[in-house]
């Protein structure tokens, strides 16, 4: 078997068989040297120059080991009395070990670089095709959902006994997209090129005792092709069959790979002509956006009618001064936020909305949050019925007195007939983009619109879109414990024009090529079921 997976499960032999290290009189003793060791090697290869707060790559995968090996030292000082002590040199076999770790890291790494690369190039060949036909295009393909019955599902070792087909990849398209749309059926076609890349990947993975996991390119339009193919969990406890609303549009992996991290304000019009089906849309808008916030943004909301106040209340009267006050992205922040959105006596409409006193809040905060996170992007998103107020003078005022780049997304959720000038001028003043949202059915959806903007900075940048380490969750496919090493893949980035003449010509984004690193097979750890 791979070193790799050797030195995981040498924790499990080590213990078994019950060595310690250079004379360690106990097996607590044992298990904190070998963290201590363990770790001081795995810094040194992984991120000698930077902090887990930077988190830059590799540094990001800091807190997963260290998360690893004091499970291994809680669980080896609590079992203690099962074990005898012999001599072992920990400092070389952990040495050994974490290069090893390093080179598997490494391996996915090159993997992914020529995943999305492979993109790159299909995109930029292909010619759209306004009008396919539906089913000869889904003929070729092989729907997760209705997996063909002469197609073989072998059970394969790597993927925990899961019955996966390796010779091609499987399609997976959200319920409620279109998989007719002309914008599906042209991806279909381009990534089909994706095939001999993957399987090629997987097979010198293989060759070089480094297998691979999940392959899949995530596109920007919802659909997903997963290698190898495999039927998509479709089934309640019950067997009985579900609708398919997984996105992967909103994981956390895919949004942190095609924009910066940002602080993001919520401004919601609580007015009085917000009532009824309008102010429903509003909270359902206001949670799909923060649904499309990964783990290391932060954010907040505020309702405004005469007076501003953050809907959760305890951050209007703190007695610790005047903030800023904004959340980690985390699930259970959201929740509550959720908690607060639904609450008819938090969330009463009343009086006349004062846009500039709204707006003047929301500035002020994200310039406030600036001195503390000053890479990450500063966004405000309104939300309102109402299409002419645009709070120009105070948004001329921040533009021209500070450094303060913000950008403004306004949103109008539904049905008034009002003129929409105002709000348009909002987003294209302040590095926005103006989205209409007439009924709850065009939510879920529309509220991406604004990765179009939040995708250029690594666009247009002369540099390669930067690969992106993920958080660990739980894979729904059955892996476990996993991160996801991922990449943005843009069209017309590889020969961009100096003066471009249309904005089609421009590097846009395509969508994001990612491969999971299962993470139990590796170390000896029991994870609690997250929910990221």
């Amino acid at each position: 078997m791979m070193k790799f997976i050797d030195w995981m499960f040498g924790m499990i032999i080590i213990l078994n068989f019950g060595y310690t290290v250079n004379g360690a009189s106990s097996i607590s003793g044992w298990a904190q040297s070998f963290r201590d060791t363990f770790l001081k090697d795995i810094r040194n290869f992984m991120a000698p120059d930077t902090t887990v707060a930077d988190c830059n790559p590799p540094g990001c995968l800091l807190p997963i080991v260290e998360h690893y090996t004091k499970d291994f030292y809680t669980t080896a000082t609590n079992d203690a009395n099962k074990y005898t002590i012999t001599e072992l040199n920990i400092q070389q076999f952990t040495t050994d070990q974490a290069s090893h770790f390093i080179n598997y890291i490494n391996r996915v790494k090159h993997d992914v670089d020529v995943g999305a690369d492979a993109a790159e190039q299909l995109v930029d060949r292909h010619v759209y095709v306004e009008k396919l036909d539906l089913n000869d295009t889904w003929s070729r393909e092989i729907d997760s959902k209705k997996w063909p019955n002469n197609l073989k599902l072998t059970p394969n070792l790597h993927f925990n006994n899961r019955a996966v087909f390796m010779n091609h990849s499987s399609i997976q398209v959200p319920t409620e997209i279109f998989r007719g749309s002309s914008e599906i059926l042209n991806e279909l076609m381009w990534t089909s090129g994706f095939e001999s890349v993957l399987k090629s990947n997987s097979d010198n993975a293989i060759a070089t005792n480094f297998p691979l996991y999940w392959q899949y390119f995530a596109s920007i339009h919802g659909m997903l092709r997963v290698f190898p193919g495999s039927p998509f969990p479709m089934s309640n406890g019950g067997g009985q069959s579900m609708i398919d609303v997984f996105d992967s549009r909103i994981r956390s992996w895919y949004i942190e790979s095609i924009m910066p991290r940002k602080d993001v304000l919520i401004m919601f019009d609580l007015s009085g002509s917000v009532t009824g089906r309008t102010i429903t849309a509003m909270r359902q808008t206001a949670v799909a956006l923060m649904e499309t916030f990964a783990y290391h943004d932060w954010f907040n909301i505020i309702a405004f009618s005469d007076s501003v106040n953050y809907i959760l209340p305890c951050f209007n009267k703190t007695g610790h001064g005047e903030g800023p006050f904004l959340l980690q992205a985390t699930v259970y922040n959201k929740q509550m936020i959720q908690f607060c959105l639904e609450n008819s006596y938090v969330m009463t409409p009343n009086s006349i909305a004062n846009f500039d006193n709204a707006l003047e809040t929301a500035l002020l905060t994200l310039r406030q949050v600036g001195t503390m996170r000053p890479n990450c992007e500063k966004v405000v998103v309104l939300l309102t019925d109402v299409g002419e107020a645009s709070g120009e003078k105070v948004v001329t005022a921040n533009n021209k007195n500070t450094n303060s780049h913000v950008r403004i997304f306004p949103y109008k959720v539904g049905r008034s007939i009002t003129a929409e000038h105002g709000l348009q001028w909002l987003a294209c003043n302040n590095w926005g983009y103006y989205t209409k949202i007439p009924s709850a059915e065009s939510i879920s959806q529309r509220t991406m619109n604004y990765y179009k903007v939040m995708s250029r900075r690594y666009a247009l940048s002369t540099e390669p879109p930067p690969l992106h380490y993920s958080v660990m969750y739980i894979d729904l496919q059955g892996l476990g414990a996993v991160i996801t090493v991922s990449k943005a893949v843009y069209s017309n980035r590889r020969t961009p024009p100096v003066q471009p003449t249309n904005a089609n010509s421009l590097p846009l984004l395509r969508g994001v090529f990612a491969i999971d690193i299962a993470l139990e097979p590796f170390f000896l750890y029991r994870v609690d079921r997250l929910a990221l």
